[in-house]
């Protein structure tokens, strides 16, 4: 009876360690997803940061060039856009930042209003106060007034 009692106690302990081990290795593939997805998370955190310095340290090149690795580790904000955009224009390439512009634009219609405004920065800074004063008048027309950032950018086309 006590050897019963001891070989189902076994069994038991054998079926339930077999079960746990089935359990861990069905659920591996998604704790990899899982742990990749955090990796690659991880490194876009860090390559937007390095970029914001990059950007701050007057190193455009690789301030866009580490937005685009941002970018293609799933970063789902236009965050990263709008550095590489500022990054483009402080290196006078006025297309690429176009491109970048037309890329929010497209990817994000939420953040319509930021990539208008940096839009108004840029040809501000390229001296074409005419259409900076359209792109402001666009701002302005397409919903609700953000006043702070639109004054700081019209008193600056307006003062010239």
């Amino acid at each position: 009876l006590i050897l019963t009692a001891v070989l189902l106690l076994l069994a038991f302990l054998l079926m339930h360690g077999l079960l746990r081990a089935i359990s861990h290795v069905l659920a591996l593939p998604a704790e990899v997803r899982a742990f990749r997805q955090r990796n690659a998370d991880r490194r876009a955190a860090i390559a937007l940061a390095d970029a914001l310095e990059a950007l701050h340290a007057g190193r455009f090149a690789r301030a866009e060039r580490l937005a685009r690795e941002a970018l293609q580790f799933g970063v789902q904000h236009p965050a990263p856009m709008l550095l590489a955009a500022r990054a483009a224009q402080r290196m006078k390439a006025y297309e690429r930042r176009d491109t970048w512009l037309e890329r929010i634009g497209s990817e994000f219609p939420k953040s319509r209003d930021a990539m208008l405004t940096l839009k108004a920065e840029c040809l501000i800074d390229q001296r074409q106060f005419d259409a900076a004063r359209s792109v402001l008048h666009g701002l302005h027309a397409g919903g609700p007034r953000h006043i702070n950032g639109a004054l700081h950018i019209c008193g600056i086309v307006g003062a010239i």
